[in-house]
């Protein structure tokens, strides 16, 4: 199962599918009046969207950290799995992913409000045009997908914050003893 999920990590290519096929049953759902070929139009316009995004954000990355995609691939795993890397140019890629992260997370606090907008938005149309059944159902789903994408934001600071610390103290296990540790200057008073 971890080849099959490192695979699905490493491949733009199967991520888009599974973007394409969760587009087409998106579109199949929300407009089911309506022809295969809307729904596969659909499916292909969520999909380009979605590239697009993921390649921007991949480039952007990469750039970042001065690597390709494979290397970013590897960084997010590292830093997923909290590992600290014994080799200094990886382990300072490792602290470029770990900033641009923080940098990105400190960027999206306004996240959450929007949300809650976004929650009450579709309920309380819902329960303007009168359908409080809609409206109990948009409320429930809404309040699942808030719940989620603010768990999976905690669980990525979180992460985030937990390789720093393993980054500060790799990096101060690897510093030379300070001199009074190593005993230099107890021998040079004792003269």
């Amino acid at each position: 199962m971890r080849t099959v999920r490192r695979r699905f990590e490493e491949s733009l290519a199967l991520q888009l599918a599974l973007v394409f096929l969760l587009g087409l049953g998106a579109a199949k759902l929300v407009r089911p009046h309506q022809g295969v070929l809307v729904w596969l139009l659909n499916a292909v316009l969520y999909t380009t969207v979605a590239g697009c995004v993921l390649w921007y954000r991949a480039r952007k990355d990469s750039r970042t950290l001065g690597t390709d995609r494979k290397g970013l691939v590897a960084a997010e795993h590292r830093l997923r799995k909290g590992e600290v890397p014994d080799d200094p140019a990886e382990r300072a890629q490792l602290r470029r992913l770990v900033a641009e992260r923080e940098r990105q997370m400190g960027r999206t606090r306004w996240m959450v409000p929007v949300l809650v907008a976004m929650v009450a938005l579709p309920v309380a149309l819902a329960a303007r045009a009168g359908s409080w059944t809609l409206a109990l159902l948009a409320l429930a789903g809404a309040l699942g997908v808030a719940a989620a994408v603010v768990l999976m934001r905690r669980k990525a600071v979180r992460t985030v914050r937990r390789t720093a610390r393993a980054l500060d103290a790799a990096d101060a296990a690897d510093a030379p003893p300070p001199a009074d540790a190593r005993g230099e200057d107890a021998h040079r008073t004792a003269r």
